[in-house]
């Protein structure tokens, strides 16, 4: 999940889900994270987030 990333989203996921859930958030971290990527990537809506979340940002020309 955290191939080709910036470390500091290691960390945020780190930190967000430490805050959430205290420590068993953070032994969750990257588990959770994929599955709201997912959950993300799953509607028209939500889609620009999930690609936030992904290691595959893509320009959109035109």
């Amino acid at each position: 999940m955290f191939d080709n990333k910036i470390p500091s989203h290691f960390v945020f996921s780190l930190l967000f889900w430490g805050w959430v859930f205290g420590i068993v958030g953070m032994f969750l971290a990257a588990p959770l994270t994929m599955t709201l990527k997912l959950a993300l990537l799953s509607s028209e809506k939500t889609k620009w987030l999930g690609i936030l979340l992904s290691n595959k940002i893509r320009r959109i020309d035109g």
